[in-house]
């Protein structure tokens, strides 16, 4: 997604690079803006990903989506969580 590989991904690079991978499988109506997806998990506040970032994600966000508390996801769980996680607020 990084198409200036200068290390972080901006809110228009990542949309740039759903309108390549033609990313339809949900409405984009109740999805939340590339600019909201980025803001979940930038922690530094720069209003873009570093790679450090991006890769820190789904470990922040795995014990959300761990819905019975096993300590396991499962890939009904992946997806709930997912679908949680992106439909706007």
């Amino acid at each position: 997604m990084d198409a200036d590989h200068d290390g972080t991904v901006t809110a228009s690079e990542m949309d740039s690079a759903h309108r390549a991978m033609k990313s339809t499988s949900h409405d984009s109506k109740d999805m939340m803006s590339s600019t909201d997806k980025i803001r979940v998990i930038d922690t530094n506040g720069e209003g873009a990903l570093s790679a450090e970032e991006h890769e820190a994600g789904p470990r922040s966000m795995s014990p959300k989506m761990d819905s019975d508390r096993d300590g396991a996801l499962t890939v009904a769980e992946i997806a709930a969580g997912h679908a949680a996680m992106l439909q706007k607020t």
